[in-house]
């Protein structure tokens, strides 16, 4: 798993669970830690979140480019229109505009069945089919 998340003593722990990539954030851990928040979120009890890395060199290296740089040159389709939506809307923006486009744009993709089902068949040591949900 590439995030743990514990509730212990009105305290949410999330630990970004991938120290061989540095933590950094692939689409199968932005959905988990999207669950965690909102689960935080939405329970009355939690007081305070403490979100940490795993392993010995660093808490997150930010995202996983080695799976976003082939969406953005083009030497790998995006899965989804969605992405692609968020790919072609963004060239040429500002930093600052094109953050908001994407996180308009991600919750979506990052929520919807195919996002879901790659860490799925992975898991269970299969091939995905995603079915453009």
């Amino acid at each position: 798993m590439t995030l743990i998340y514990e509730k212990k003593d009105q305290i949410a722990y999330i630990t970004l669970n991938r120290p061989q990539a540095h933590n950094a954030m692939d689409p199968e851990t932005v959905v988990l830690l999207i669950q965690a928040w909102e689960d935080y979120r939405d329970d009355p009890d939690m007081r305070c979140a403490i979100i940490t890395g795993s392993g010995d060199t660093s808490f997150c290296a930010g995202a996983d480019l080695g799976k976003l740089i082939p969406l953005f040159t083009g030497t790998k389709t995006a899965e989804t229109e969605a992405v692609k939506k968020a790919v072609m809307t963004n060239i040429g923006l500002t930093l600052e505009a094109g953050l908001k486009n994407e996180f308009e744009l991600a919750v979506p993709v990052f929520l919807s069945r195919d996002a879901q089902e790659g860490p799925r068949a992975f898991k269970e040591k299969r091939d995905p089919v995603f079915k453009g949900e």
